[in-house]
């Protein structure tokens, strides 16, 4: 009971102070550009995308663990992850690190969406 009223007081005067007490985190997210589809007759497609690593702290590296879409617009079409890179891919390497989207709308349609990209950090 003891513990658990000094962890308390300290988180407290932790947050008042404006310190932060959190774990270190080994995780990064990063987007891609905007990707635009608004062809008048329709279309479909691929979108080979190159990974770029965000940028870390000295002597971590930033390696691929997942991707998931965020559209901002989504109009009579649908895009879909087809292909991604093998988990801890490292774009600085000799590795191949991309991301295909397959992707389709009808005539009335179009697409707008970006590739979130979630990270893990190791050593280098």
């Amino acid at each position: 009971m003891l513990n658990k009223w000094g962890m308390s007081i300290a988180l407290s005067v932790s947050l008042l102070s404006g310190v932060a007490i959190s774990a270190d985190s080994d995780e990064l997210t990063s987007y891609t550009k905007n990707i635009t589809h608004n062809h008048g007759g329709g279309g479909r497609g691929v979108d080979t995308i190159p990974l770029v690593a965000p940028k870390t702290a000295a002597n971590r590296c930033a390696i691929f663990n997942s991707a998931t879409l965020k559209y901002r617009l989504r109009r009579y079409g649908d895009a879909n992850i087809t292909a991604e890179p093998r988990l801890l891919c490292n774009p600085k390497g000799k590795e191949s690190c991309t991301v295909d989207v397959s992707w389709k709308h009808s005539p009335a349609g179009g697409l707008n969406y970006k590739v979130k990209l979630n990270w893990k950090v190791q050593a280098c």
